[in-house]
């Protein structure tokens, strides 16, 4: 399952927003205006094997956001305002 929401001017998502999409495998976020992820964002996707939030204004991502995820996922995340990663 594909959810392609780029191009949106979206600039916030909400914690658990995604919950209940299981099958969801790919998802994309690029070409808006998040300007944070943070944890809980991506709660319940443990199917999701490409995360592309490329071209937004991300400063900061929250040290857990991605921790429901896959270990071989693709995440595409350039082009953004990051100041700091956490570990």
């Amino acid at each position: 399952l594909k959810l392609d929401l780029n191009i949106n001017k979206i600039k916030k998502i909400e914690k658990n927003t995604f919950n209940g999409l299981r099958y969801l495998n790919s998802l994309d976020l690029s070409y808006n205006q998040l300007e944070d992820l943070n944890n809980n964002t991506f709660n319940f996707l443990g199917n999701l094997g490409i995360l592309f939030v490329d071209k937004n204004k991300i400063s900061s991502i929250g040290q857990f956001t991605f921790k429901d995820l896959s270990l071989n996922f693709e995440l595409g995340l350039h082009n953004q305002k990051l100041s700091s990663l956490q570990p």
